[in-house]
């Protein structure tokens, strides 16, 4: 019954009802302090996924998504 609710191509005016997913800085912070911890550079790690680096020193600052080179979900859907 849920399925029905979600439609795998949703027409374009429930699209535009969406709310957009943004992704928060902190959470972006938290990844590349790990990245950071084993050498990796953060600056291209940002720029694969194309977020501007200068977010990272706006408080309170989110990435209106998608993340490019973020894993598709399981399902295939674009999200």
């Amino acid at each position: 019954m849920a399925k029905d609710l979600n439609p795998p191509n949703p027409p374009p005016l429930l699209e535009m009802l969406r709310a957009p997913v943004t992704i928060p800085m902190v959470f972006v912070q938290g990844m590349l302090s790990g990245a950071q911890a084993r050498g990796q550079s953060c600056e291209a790690l940002l720029a694969g996924a194309g977020i501007a680096p200068e977010l990272l020193a706006q408080a309170g600052a989110r990435h209106l998504g998608p993340v490019r080179g973020a894993v598709p979900p399981a399902d295939g859907s674009a999200g």
